[in-house]
């Protein structure tokens, strides 16, 4: 485990909690202004993509991974599917709920969902939710992923590129190659633009890596692309692009 800055000199960095998972107490202070992101303004564009990408219909069951305020859900939610989201902060689903949208909420671990095997025709994961925020364990992501979807079942999930990363590492930030991890110190919004500093941890992943993970957890026709967070797209991934865009399906 070797932290180093942007020009591959070693530094001093936090490792992330043992049990994996931190961003609860984060979600519990935005509450509903994490809307106020400017990654979160483009759901509009994804929604629609995506509605198109998976081949999504009236009366299906999606689950939202990491749904953080159910913008995701709630517009899918709007166009008759049967929308779940899924989430470990509290304080993120308490705003989602407020919107009084027809999507229902769990609070939960993406490593320990309480939902059935099968359950799911569709699981979206995007955004860093669950995945991607939940160092050394996004494995375990994937695999509660491909449990609670019926064979056959879609999926789209968004991985952060380690190729975009490397190329645009922040001053502050530090990296470890070895595990593809990132830790930033980030000034955090919550109510009436009140700002509390937070430590992050975002794991990034190359296109090779990306594949094997979700081959590993059982996915097949697996179609990458690079896209940013309002303009998901078809198209191969490129070094401006700073997510991944994976489509799914289980095997």
């Amino acid at each position: 485990m070797a932290w180093t800055d942007r020009d591959g000199k070693p530094v001093e960095a936090p490792e992330p909690p043992a049990a994996g998972s931190y961003y609860t107490e984060i979600g519990d202070f935005q509450g509903a202004a994490y809307e106020r992101n400017a990654f979160a303004l483009g759901t509009e564009q994804e929604v629609a993509f995506l509605w198109e990408a998976l081949g999504l219909r009236p009366g299906e069951v999606l689950v939202d991974v990491g749904c953080g305020t159910g913008r995701h859900s709630r517009a899918f939610a709007e166009r008759g599917v049967r929308a779940i989201g899924v989430d470990i902060s509290q304080g993120l689903l308490a705003a989602a709920a407020a919107h009084g949208t027809p999507a229902a909420f769990v609070r939960a671990d993406a490593r320990a969902m309480p939902l059935p095997d099968g359950c799911a025709d569709v699981v979206i994961c995007l955004c860093q939710g669950g995945f991607g925020i939940t160092p050394g364990g996004d494995a375990d992501v994937l695999a509660e992923i491909a449990r609670i979807l019926r064979p056959g079942g879609r999926l789209a999930l968004t991985a952060f590129s380690l190729a975009f990363a490397t190329r645009w590492l922040a001053p502050e930030d530090a990296i470890d190659l070895e595990r593809g991890l990132i830790h930033t110190p980030a000034d955090v919004r919550g109510p009436d633009a009140e700002a509390r500093r937070y430590d992050l941890w975002t794991s990034c992943y190359t296109v090779a890596e990306l594949h094997h993970l979700l081959a590993d957890a059982g996915f097949v026709d697996v179609r990458l692309s690079g896209v940013e967070p309002g303009a998901y797209r078809l198209d191969p991934p490129r070094l401006a692009d700073p997510e991944l865009l994976a489509l799914a399906r289980r095997a």
